[in-house]
Parts: C-alpha cells; structure tokens; sequence
C-alpha cells in the first residue's frame, strides 16, 4: 500500500502483537515518542488502504489500556481532518479510553415499543407469543441486553416465567442451565480474561481432566465467540463478570495459578506474556512469581514510554515484595525508584515523589544512593516548577556528600551541582546558572561524568547566550558529548540553542544550517513536534529576508503539525511570523484576523511578550488596513498588557509605532520613534532589527521631503545584505 512505512514495519507489528526485527530508523525514534510514531504509521496505513469515508469502531474502551487509550485518542483527533467517524462504546467507568471532544449519546432506557420490534426481528425464526413478548419487554425495563438474556434463559430453561428479575441473575441462569461439563468449561475459562487462545484454555482444562473438545464448545456457542485465529472471547464482558464472580474464592486462587503455569509451559518467550502472568500469580498468591512477572512487564512497559501501565506493574511488583521476607532492601528500593520515575515522566509528581521517598527509607545509610535520590525528587519538583523545593534537596545532597571523596561520590556531586545550574537558568538567574554550570561542568569533567558535564555545560551556555554575551563554545562542547552518546534529543536541543545564538547575533546563515541540523536530529528521534519548531525557526527568518515564497509553506505546515500535537503555544508563536509574510503579501484583512486571534491566545497562555510581538506585527496590517489611529491605540494598549516583558521587542515596536506616526503624517513624531528604537536596537546587538530602523528612517525622511540620510543608507544596506535580506520590507507611507 505504501513502501515508505516499510522502515517503520516493527511499529505497526506492535499494534497486532507480531514481532518485526527493528529497522535502523525504527530503532533511532525515542521511548518517549514511539507511540506518537506508531499512530502515525497506522493512520497514514488507514489512508492508503480506504480512500474516503471510514467508520472506526471501539467497543468496550473502558478496558483499554494506556498504549491503547493513547493510540484510541490519536484516531479520534485524526477524524477532524479526514472523511471518518469514530464510534466508541463503553460504560461510565472513568477509566480507559474516552474521546475528547466527541459527542456524547448516553443510552437510557429503550421505549417498549423498541423494545418489542428490536425482540421480534432477533427471534424472527422462532417468533414468540404475545404473552412472551410482553414479559420480556415488562422485565427487561428497556435494557435490550437484559431482554436477550431472557430470551437466552428462557429457551435454555424451558420457560418465561422461571426466568429471573435481573440481568445478572438471568445469565447466572443460562449457566445453571448447562450440563455439568460445559458448565464447568465455561466458568474455569473466566479466568483467563474476556478474551484467550485456545491453546491455554485447553491446557488449563487437561489439569482439571476437562476437554475443550468441538462438541463441548458447539454447546457453549451462546457464551463464547471465535476471535481470530485459535482464539475465543465471551460474547458480552458482562457475562464472563458475572460467571467469574460466582468462583469461589479457593477454586479462583487454584485456577489462576493453574493458568499461570499453562502460558508458562506453552509460550517459548513467558517474559512476552509477563503482564498476564503477573496478574495470574498475584491472584494466586504466588508472590515470588508474580514479583518477577511484574517487574518484567513494569520495565517493558517503561521502555515503551506507556509509563500508567508501567506504574501500575511495578506497584503489583511491590504488593508481592511485602510477603516476600527474603527479597533485599535494595532490590525493593530500584523498584520504587523506577515506579518513582514512570510517576515522574507520566507527570504524577506527588505520587514520583512518594515513591522516591520509600526507596530513600530502604537505602539505608548509603550517603551516594540517598545523594542520588534527591537528585531525583528535585528534578520532580522543578518539573512540576517548585523551582526552590528541588534546590533544597540538591543543597541536603551536597551535604551528605561533603565528607566524600570516592568515585561515586564525585560522578554525583556533579550531578547535583549540574542540575542546580539548569534550576537556576529556570529561574531566569543567569549570572548564577553561568557561574554554577562552568563549576559544575570542571568537577563533572573530574569525576568522568559526561551526562552531567553536558548538562552544566547547556545551563552555562544557554544563561550567557540569554544574557547577550556569547556562550555558543559551550554549547558545542556539550554538543559534541551529546552526538558521542547517541543521545538525538539533547543533541537537537542544543543545535536548536546554537541556532537561536546565531540568530541573535546576526549570523543568519549559520543559524540556518544550525536549524536543519536539529531539524533532521529531531525527526530522527521521532520528534515531528520539536522538527517543526525547528521549521518555525527556519520559516522565520526566511521572512525576515523576504523569501516569501519559502517561508509561507514552511511556517504553515510547523503550524498544522504544532496544532495537531496539541502544542499551541509554539503554534501561536510561528503564526506571528506567517501574519509578517501576509503584510508583506498584502494580505492584510487575513492577516489582522489571524493576529487577533493569535494575540488572545497567548494572552490566555500567559505568554504576555510574544503576545505583545503578535500586537507589533497586527498594527502594521492595521496601517495598510487605512487603519493608523488604531494601530497606534492597539501597540498601547498590548504594551501596558505586556507590562515590563518588552525589552527586546523595543526596536520592533518602534517600527510599528513609527509606520502608523508617519502613515498620519506626524514624522516629527515618527522620528523620535524611530531614533528610540534605534538607539535600543544598538544598545541590545539586534543587527536586523538596527538595518530595518535605518532603512525606515530614511523611507520617512524621504516622503516628508527631508531627503534621505546617506548614512542610514549605507549601513542599512550593509547590515541586511550580510543578513541576506534579499529585498526589504515595504512600508506604507503616505
């Protein structure tokens, strides 16, 4: 259908369980972007093998999975933009996959009417008689599954009347209503789960001397279902509630054990089959299996990023460590580190740190691995923005340290030292970010810890370069780690700084190859999201040298693959450089609508300069609008929003505010305008921004009759020629 997902094969075997040797850029995507990837892969499959109207259907999503409610959700999100609708059926649980947005239909009662037309047309080949059909209706209070079973039970017992005054009971009947064996078949095969293999249940039958033979099954026909190849399901997932539940207790512990050991027996690879296995130990009681199973299926499930199902295992894992005496202390610690971290990376901070709490009490007196954990609740608490709290605990870090002098101790001083650095950078501390970042890259580079090194390295390079005063050589240090470990996103994180180091200082060029650089690094990692901020960047300057042509599709695709992803704030961002290209295109109407629009949003985001940056470019569509008065109110009123976030958006709102001045006819007024920005822009290094205002400044002088300024001129020219600005921006002056 398409031989360009052949390189993704392995992420499409994941959906139906087939194993696919990973290709090599399979392998490159990340854990954390793999499921993004793989519903990628499947709905570009969709597309190819149905053109047109699809319906997607989801039964019983109650019970999915957090792969499978993540993978539900990105089908749901891709019916917006294509002729498809999906339909979910499920019960009111809060758990599971539920659409967002969707429209709701909450099923009530079915009116008699239904009802009766609905029974008559199900039991066509054997009509009932009118008294039969009013019981069933009576009885059923609208519930058409209640309704069927009755018809089921009735059939199975004999009689209407005997049949009993609820749901549950009257499929309770149906199976009372089995022969012995069948009845015996059936309930043992309830704890297998809604749906098994064939293979399974019969060898859980053969240590119950039971078989599944065809005749046995031709009877249970009403309760089970073929799924797919040598599999069954029960019909309704009511059903096997309800039969599972009337086990008693010691015969539910014997059957899962028994079943447990079946799929240990049968499967050539029991770890494929470890969550399953966990689940069936765990309710036998047999905690040393269940706590191998379930650390099995816990790290599976991390390494697939589906870090709720990971959680949920490695609690499982803990439940058997409890009534296991002999498992150490620091094997129960890893394991309540890594539940701390799929809490962490799942953004449920309190419980992460809850988690790490308890490893912190089983670790006992080692001062390295107490270090370490605080290391890691601090980097809960900074993602969670308590900025101070995760400084606190490095601070007690460092202090259990401070008597150390081994290897260990030294890689994790470091650590700690290194992400206080990246705290205080968080913070919008620079000088001490820099100063902390270059300390703690020394005692990393000491202590042979190149992770730790690289990230002291970012927070030194990335505060000197926001502080205006270079830092792009440690940023490429810590580059040149980050590429030697493989390590894709930090890689296109720091290409992405060097990038936006170049930009600033005027190297336009080199900014875009840093740019592409991380562009590629990002889309190999599986990153579309981070590649089409890379894709803004890129689109942006291309704007700004009036490449018009070039930026427009760039800029409009980084914007539908940001909106698609949910990422709308670095949408809102790239759609101010789009509504620059529409000025320049003379599309002013759109581009004052998409400004406005644009302007809100981040104000609600509570991005107030970029909304302010939306509000200069909005003004100048205003002026070609014929609309000046309001240009000049509108830059006021989004700077007074803005309150002090402004500074280096100074020079730009001095353009903006000039063109309207000059557009009225007040050039004193524009002047001054002008002559302040420029001043900001040359105090601040803002090369483009000082070539644009001399180039104005001189448009202005010209149409008020002053003549031009040869000087403006020249270093006008100079300046955007070496930024590659192939033709200069219009203004619209009278």
């Amino acid at each position: 259908l398409d031989a360009s997902l052949l390189p993704y094969l392995s992420l499409l075997g994941e959906v139906v369980h087939l194993e696919v040797e990973p290709t090599p850029e399979a392998a490159a995507i990340e854990p954390r972007f793999r499921q993004d990837r793989i519903a990628d892969q499947l709905i570009r499959l969709l597309e190819r093998a149905h053109e047109g109207p699809q319906l997607l259907v989801a039964e019983d999503t109650q019970w999915a999975d957090a792969a499978s409610t993540h993978l539900l959700g990105r089908l749901a999100a891709a019916c917006s933009s294509r002729p498809w609708l999906m339909l979910v059926a499920r019960r009111g649980d809060e758990s599971g996959f539920t659409p967002a947005d969707a429209r709701r239909i909450e099923l009530g009662p079915m009116p008699p009417t239904e009802l009766a037309t609905l029974v008559n047309q199900a039991t066509a080949s054997a009509p009932l008689r009118p008294h039969e059909l009013d019981l069933v209706v009576r009885r059923a209070s609208g519930n058409p599954l209640y309704a069927e079973e009755i018809v089921r039970a009735a059939r199975r017992m004999g009689s209407f009347e005997a049949v009993p005054d609820s749901l549950e009971a009257a499929i309770a009947a149906q199976v009372d209503a089995l022969d012995p064996v069948a009845r015996r078949v059936l309930r043992y095969a309830t704890v297998l789960g809604r749906s098994f293999a064939l293979s399974t249940l019969e060898a859980l039958l053969a240590r119950e001397d039971l078989a599944a033979d065809a005749a046995t099954l031709s009877r249970l026909d009403g309760f089970l279902e073929p799924d797919g190849d040598a599999r069954l399901r029960f019909r309704v997932g009511l059903l096997r509630k309800t039969v599972y539940e009337g086990l008693a207790f010691r015969l539910r512990i014997r059957l899962h054990r028994e079943a447990g050991e079946a799929i240990e027996r049968l499967e050539q690879d029991p770890a494929s089959h470890a969550d399953n296995l966990a689940m069936h130990f765990s309710i036998a009681g047999d905690y040393e299996r269940a706590w191998r199973y379930a650390r099995l299926a816990a790290d599976r499930a991390a390494r697939a990023y589906a870090n709720a199902d990971a959680a949920r295992s490695y609690r499982m894992a803990l439940d058997a460590a409890r009534r296991l005496p002999g498992v150490p202390a620091t094997e129960r610690a890893a394991v309540w580190t890594r539940l701390g971290d799929s809490c962490r990376f799942a953004g449920m901070f309190d419980s992460s740190l809850e988690a790490y709490r308890q490893a912190y009490r089983l670790v006992g007196d080692d001062p390295v691995a107490r270090a370490e954990l605080l290391r890691l609740r601090a980097v809960a608490r900074d993602r969670a923005g308590a900025f101070r709290s995760a400084l606190s605990e490095l601070s007690i870090g460092r202090r259990l340290l401070a008597d150390l002098d081994t290897p260990e101790a030294r890689r994790t001083r470091a650590r700690l030292a290194s992400f206080a650095a990246l705290v205080r950078f968080g913070q919008e501390r620079y000088r001490e970010a820099l100063k902390q970042g270059l300390a703690a890259a020394d005692a990393a580079r000491e202590a042979g810890d190149d992770e730790a090194r690289a990230q002291a390295l970012v927070a030194a390079g990335s505060a000197q370069l926001s502080m205006g005063a270079g830092g792009a050589e440690h940023l490429q240090e810590a580059l040149a780690i980050y590429q030697a470990r493989g390590d894709l996103s930090n890689e296109a994180m720091v290409l992405g700084d060097l990038g936006a180091g170049a930009f600033i200082e005027g190297r336009w060029d080199e900014a875009l190859s840093w740019f592409e650089s991380g562009l590629q690094a990002r889309l190999k990692a599986g990153n579309p999201v981070g590649a089409a901020t890379a894709a803004s960047n890129t689109g942006e300057i291309y704007a700004k040298q009036g490449r018009l042509d070039e930026a427009e599709p760039q800029l409009r695709d980084a914007i539908r693959v940001m909106r698609a992803s949910g990422f709308h704030d670095g949408a809102a961002y790239a759609e101010i450089q789009l509504g620059r290209v529409l000025v320049e295109r003379g599309a002013a109407q759109q581009a004052d609508e998409l400004l406005a629009r644009v302007r809100a949003e981040l104000m609600e985001f509570g991005r107030k300069s970029s909304a302010f940056e939306a509000a200069t470019v909005q003004a100048l569509a205003k002026v070609r609008l014929g609309q000046a008065s309001v240009a000049l109110e509108l830059i006021e009123q989004a700077a007074a929003g803005a309150g002090g976030a402004t500074g280096l958006l100074a020079p730009q709102a001095a353009e903006s505010r000039a063109v309207a001045l000059a557009a009225l006819g007040r050039t004193d007024e524009a002047q001054e305008a002008l002559a302040a920005g420029l001043d900001a822009a040359i105090e601040m290094g803002l090369r483009y921004e000082e070539g644009r205002l001399r180039q104005l400044r001189s448009a202005v002088r010209s149409a008020a009759g002053l003549g031009t300024d040869p000087t403006d001129v020249e270093v006008a020219a100079g300046i955007l020629g070496a930024l590659g600005v192939r033709s200069a921006p219009s203004a619209p002056l009278p």
